[in-house]
């Protein structure tokens, strides 16, 4: 028997509305099983990783490392790597600051009446008037003052010759261990002896001049500086 067009049609709606009610029926029957599925499929977390990254396996690593107990009979492993701390020696230890440099001295002398300068002087200890002349090319002294300082020559020893005021003079080459003055001490200096009645005052010449740091000559004063 053929069925026509329309009623096919209505056939095939008769059976999704009949669907439907089915599918609404069984929601209505089985709603709290339906409602409890979903939520769990949402609330589920997800899995973790299997494998952990570099970073957080290390990160893992120095959490154990520090919340692990140490092992009280462990002995700590000496740094062979780092330099030992050098302590400072005591100062009881310690060896004194030494000065090799000598200390600096100073005198100033002032100009007599004639422009000269005139000044005490030791040699070897003897005190005696001298005369500082800077034209002498040599410390000279009288036969007198190198008695008092300890020096006598013989008479073969006056070897030298020398221009006096009174003419041509002899004088002996001699070393005089220590001329002091004022605070300046020179050891060693070379100087002459004159003989007797040739010189009336004992010169400070060049032999000593030239062992100072400094002789500067200005407005009447002279500063020898050692």
């Amino acid at each position: 028997m053929a069925i026509s067009t329309g009623a096919r049609g209505a056939i095939n709606e008769a059976l999704s509305w009949t669907a439907l009610a089915g599918c609404m029926i069984v929601s209505v029957i089985y709603f709290d099983e339906i409602n409890s599925t979903i939520k769990s499929a949402i609330d589920y977390p997800s899995p973790a990783p299997q494998i952990a990254s570099s970073e957080q396996s290390g990160r893992r690593s120095e959490r154990a490392a520090q919340t692990a107990s140490p092992d009280p009979d462990a002995q700590p492993e000496p740094d062979t790597l780092s330099e030992p701390d050098t302590l400072p020696a005591p100062a009881s230890l310690a060896e004194p600051a030494t000065d090799t440099e000598p200390a600096s001295a100073q005198v100033t002398l002032h100009a007599d009446q004639l422009g000269q300068f005139r000044a005490s002087a030791e040699f070897n200890g003897s005190q005696t008037r001298v005369l500082v002349d800077t034209g002498a090319s040599s410390v000279a002294l009288t036969n007198a003052d190198a008695r008092e300082a300890g020096i006598f020559p013989d008479a073969e020893d006056y070897t030298v010759r020398i221009q006096t005021a009174n003419g041509i003079g002899r004088a002996a080459p001699v070393m005089i261990d220590a001329i002091t003055i004022g605070d300046i001490t020179i050891h060693n200096v070379r100087a002459l002896v004159n003989e007797p009645g040739t010189l009336h005052i004992t010169l400070l010449g060049m032999t000593f001049l030239n062992r100072l740091n400094g002789v500067a000559i200005r407005s009447g004063k002279m500063v020898l500086k050692q």
